[in-house]
């Protein structure tokens, strides 16, 4: 793994300047920046040790992005994938690739409570590609890690539909939303879709717009190194 020059994956830097909704994440923190390097770097090393290739990517910071895939910045058709902060509540932290067209592009993961959480995906995205290809994974038709089963620590609700006041859970939702926000007024609208926690400590969540894509339930609370050593073993076993 290269940590790249401040700024340079140009990609990013333009679509940076057009979009109003991006806030800066820049500089991060201590412990986001961990997150990030230790992440990329225990996934490259899990692909030398169970794949047997050699994996040299680039880690790209910039004022609203940050960034990792193809080492070359200006390389045509490169690959990049990494996490945004967008202006919207509760925390706006999500999922972004980069195509050589010069388009963004989400994916199921809508928000996360942080951005360890959102990287978490990223981590997820870069080990399902390896394992995805292979001829175990097509010829049986497996998509997911887990087999689509949630976390036994986790739970979800359904958010969006206009009756959360039926619903402790999605009360504790709408006051993440809007901490001032009191029974009987309108309720906070950040779309329709799944919220997933960790029901020891609801600080731990992700929301998305499906129900059954749970792969990501696991890593709710684990250390980032942890979580890509689990995805490996668990896409290794058939």
């Amino acid at each position: 793994m290269k940590i790249m020059p401040y700024g340079s994956l140009l990609r990013a830097e333009k679509n940076s300047k057009t979009n109003e909704r991006l806030l800066s994440v820049a500089p991060l923190n201590d412990n986001d920046w961990a997150i990030a390097v230790r992440g990329a770097q225990r996934y490259e090393e899990c692909a030398k040790y169970f794949f047997g290739v050699d994996i040299d990517l680039g880690l790209w910071l910039g004022d609203k992005y940050i960034m990792y895939g193809t080492q070359d910045s200006f390389e045509v058709g490169g690959m990049y994938r990494g996490v945004r902060r967008w202006n919207i509540k509760p925390s706006g932290w999500r999922d972004v690739s980069l195509t050589d067209r010069d388009k963004e592009a989400g994916s199921f993961l809508t928000q996360a409570s942080s951005f360890g959480i959102a990287w978490a995906y990223i981590m997820r995205s870069f080990v399902w590609e390896l394992f995805f290809r292979t001829d175990a994974w097509r010829s049986s038709g497996r998509v997911s890690f887990f087999k689509d089963e949630r976390s036994g620590q986790v739970d979800s609700i359904l958010v969006g539909k206009g009756d959360e006041s039926l619903n402790y859970d999605a009360i504790w939702w709408n006051k993440e939303i809007d901490p001032d926000w009191k029974m009987g007024e309108d309720y906070p609208f950040t779309g329709e879709g799944y919220v997933h926690f960790l029901k020891a400590d609801r600080s731990y969540w992700y929301k998305d717009v499906f129900e059954r894509q749970m792969d990501l339930s696991w890593s709710l609370g684990m250390d980032i190194e942890e979580w890509v050593d689990i995805l490996f073993m668990k896409g290794m076993e058939l």
